[in-house]
């Protein structure tokens, strides 16, 4: 059985919404798991997630309290479509369950108020930064 992997889905290039890549690299070497950086597009990687006992995936969700941490093994509301020829983070999750059901995926999300175009994150983001790598940390913990 592979090792625990840890994925930060999002993109760096609009704000709030590279949260999980942000915080993946924080934590990359100082975990005893698997990183990778997932982009936007998570069936890219089924290869990695195949044969995993654990997925942790860190992604951000529209809330109206910025900062705010959820953690659920449940799949989160799917936003609108993004295409024609690429699926949410959530609905690219409803697929790998099925295709591959011994897989646990667990979501540690981060509240944001929307995202936008641009490099950083918002002030209320980052300061709720810490609060996110620390509960990513005790998720990892044996």
């Amino acid at each position: 059985m592979k090792p625990l992997l840890i994925v930060g889905l999002g993109n760096p290039l609009m704000g709030d919404d590279g949260v999980g890549a942000l915080l993946a690299q924080s934590v990359d070497g100082h975990v005893s798991a698997d990183v990778l950086i997932g982009g936007t597009d998570l069936l890219r990687h089924a290869g990695e997630i195949e044969g995993r006992q654990r997925v942790i995936l860190i992604d951000a969700v529209e809330s109206d309290a910025p900062g705010e941490i959820t953690v659920t093994d449940e799949d989160p509301p799917e936003g609108p479509p993004a295409g024609a020829h690429s699926l949410s983070a959530p609905a690219a999750v409803h697929l790998l369950r099925r295709l591959m059901p011994d897989v646990r995926f667990t979501w540690l999300l981060a509240g944001i108020r929307s995202a936008r175009v641009g490099e950083g994150l918002s002030p209320e983001l980052l300061s709720a930064l810490p609060h996110l790598r620390e509960r990513l940390m005790e998720l990892t913990a044996p």
